[in-house]
């Protein structure tokens, strides 16, 4: 969640003239695998749905995180 947040924001200030859907994109593109498995079968053109997004894929995540490593 961290990520997506520091990602827009420098994206934004950054790079004004690409559209949002194309920073969402590479935002995606750089996440964390377990994330960007669950989410990227959606459609997704804006940063406040990403995080929605995102939110809601923490919590399928967040159990195999907390497995201990065998």
């Amino acid at each position: 969640m961290e990520y997506i947040k520091r990602f827009r924001d420098i994206a934004l200030d950054c790079y004004d003239h690409y559209e949002e859907t194309m920073l969402v994109e590479m935002c995606m593109g750089n996440m964390i695998m377990e994330y960007r498995d669950v989410i990227e079968n959606f459609e997704i053109s804006q940063f406040t749905q990403l995080l929605q997004k995102a939110r809601k894929a923490t919590q399928l995540i967040r159990p195999s995180f907390d497995k201990p490593n065998e």
